[in-house]
């Protein structure tokens, strides 16, 4: 029993080292650094704006949520799998391109979308909402793309530069998203959020490295479509 013991100790250590050098654990800590700054903002920005903009807000990313659903168009799911099992890195960083070309024509269209029914009155009747939806709506094209480039750095296991990202990045947001929030109220939040947003996807767009050379066509896997589609479907 004793031995039985000490090699499962041992095996413990073991995938706890190889946790901590392959980056898992920067990886944990970052993603709990998230939620807890995350949380936290919220908490300061509901005490500085009024209950009614705080309801427009909910009622505001509760429609980015399901459009970026839809905007990340399944790839999260198939890059996690194919560039993990992809030794070709040059097909890896073609298969990002395209999903985040993709990702951000369909933005886009979603984004035109939303702000025409909008525009109509057919998505509330709330004045926040009417007034703000439009802008912070443009916030999933930059999302999208940070999704995607984020999940690509996980793919290929680099964990420590993703979670440095991160943290550093959420942090700087916060930052700035609590000061607009109490300079100019709900919309020093809205503009706030979508310009903090674009800068999180320039820089991780930069550390992804990915490739611009719209000119190269390589063959991506037929089973990556096929993922994408289902990911789509079950969400």
């Amino acid at each position: 029993m004793w031995v039985r013991n000490s090699f499962f100790l041992h095996d413990m250590m073991q995938n706890a080292v190889s946790a901590v050098k392959k980056g898992l654990l920067h990886m944990f800590s970052a993603n709990m650094l998230n939620q807890f700054l995350g949380f936290g903002s919220l908490l300061i920005v509901t005490k500085i704006l009024q209950p009614s903009e705080v309801g427009a807000l909910k009622i505001i990313q509760s429609y980015v949520a399901v459009c970026l659903t839809f905007a990340t168009f399944g790839f999260p799911s198939a890059i996690i799998k194919f560039c993990a099992e992809i030794k070709d890195k040059r097909l890896c960083k073609y298969i990002l391109k395209r999903s985040v070309t993709i990702s951000v024509f369909v933005s886009t269209v979603i984004c035109v979308g939303v702000w025409g029914l909008n525009a109509k009155g057919n998505l509330s009747d709330d004045f926040f909402v009417i007034k703000w939806l439009p802008w912070y709506i443009w916030l999933i094209i930059p999302n999208s793309a940070y999704i995607l480039c984020l999940t690509y750095m996980q793919a290929i296991k680099d964990f420590k530069r993703m979670a440095g990202l991160q943290s550093v990045l959420k942090c700087i947001s916060v930052f700035a998203v609590i000061i607009a929030t109490y300079f100019a109220g709900i919309g020093g939040y809205v503009v706030a959020v979508v310009f903090m947003m674009f800068i999180s996807m320039a820089v991780v767009f930069k550390q992804s490295d990915i490739s611009l050379d719209f000119g190269v066509k390589l063959e991506i896997p037929s089973g990556f479509w096929f993922l994408t589609k289902v990911s789509i479907f079950s969400s």
